[in-house]
């Protein structure tokens, strides 16, 4: 975490699909390793008081053309429609 004047900012990039144990989720299964690396990105804001409402800018990596489906399904589950991330504005 750092300051940013009266506020604070937090960075979590590069996030995979282990669990806190350090296994790989659910080996093949792109919707369960994507609700993985949603919950690893929601418990870093967690960890400091705040909650994945407070996050400005999710993002999110690929491996093939057929994974934005799954990953936009994963992401509809953890993010507020009603109050979006200030990245994905209207």
């Amino acid at each position: 975490m750092w300051p940013l004047g009266p506020i604070a900012g937090l960075s979590c990039p590069g996030q995979l699909p282990f669990e806190q144990s350090g296994g790989l989720v659910s080996p093949g299964d792109r919707a369960a390793q994507a609700g993985q690396v949603d919950e690893n990105i929601c418990r870093f804001p967690r960890g400091a008081g705040a909650s994945f409402a407070d996050v400005v800018r999710p993002g999110s990596d690929m491996t093939g053309i057929d994974q934005p489906p799954i990953l936009l399904a994963e992401y509809d589950r953890v993010v507020d429609v009603r109050r979006p991330p200030a990245s994905t504005g209207e």
